[in-house]
């Protein structure tokens, strides 16, 4: 009996300690008219994506206002990270993965139900 909780417990500290090395910070950033900010090209989408390599955040500007958009990162299959937000044209949602660990990621945007975008990147 013993040994069946220091397995259960092993386990659990293992997913636990692997869940917080993919941790991602997910912040809407406000674009002011004095900011100075890189607009990634839309060239048709309605989402497009910028991995800034010096401050390993991922970057995702909207082409307008949007309810009930889900951002969908995953790494190896498993769900780095799920959640919801609401755009507004004014501004842009930074992915903070300073804390992931280095590897493969899918991103996926999705606004009620439907796919926006789907990209892999790389830390």
């Amino acid at each position: 009996m013993v040994i069946i909780s220091l397995s259960f417990c092993t386990l659990f500290t293992e997913i636990y300690a692997q869940n917080q090395k993919n941790k991602v910070l997910f912040k809407n950033v406000i674009i002011r008219d004095n900011d100075t900010i890189l607009y990634a090209p839309f060239n048709g989408n309605t989402v497009a994506s910028l991995y800034d390599t010096s401050t390993s955040s991922l970057l995702l500007f909207f082409e307008h206002s949007m309810t009930d958009v889900q951002v969908v990162i995953t790494k190896d299959c498993e769900d780095v990270a799920n959640d919801f937000f609401y755009i507004s044209e004014k501004e842009y949602l930074e992915c903070d993965m300073l804390e992931c660990e280095s590897g493969e990621y899918t991103i996926s945007v999705l606004a009620n139900g439907q796919i926006l975008m789907t990209k892999t990147f790389y830390i």
